[in-house]
């Protein structure tokens, strides 16, 4: 808790992906053969999957594999207004 206080923010970012290969809720995201992240859901009708991914590996446009798919981050829940 002490370093989420002093650094400002969480280790890890909850993303949007876009669908490009069929991923499943609970599949891990990697990348290089490391685990960097977790889908924690998906809607399969519009192709469009949240999850949390390192913040350190967070980049727009960016595709990951995952455990059965492919995914492509297409923004940060942080960006969202209320």
């Amino acid at each position: 808790i002490a370093r989420v206080y002093f650094r400002g923010r969480t280790p890890r970012v909850l993303a949007k992906f876009e669908v490009l290969e069929k991923v499943k809720e609970n599949e891990k995201i990697y990348d290089d053969g490391k685990a960097i992240g977790l889908i924690t859901s998906v809607d399969s009708e519009s192709k469009i999957a949240l999850g949390y991914l390192l913040r350190s590996k967070y980049e727009e446009g960016k595709e990951f594999k995952t455990d059965n798919g492919i995914v492509k981050v297409i923004g940060s829940c942080e960006d969202a207004k209320s």
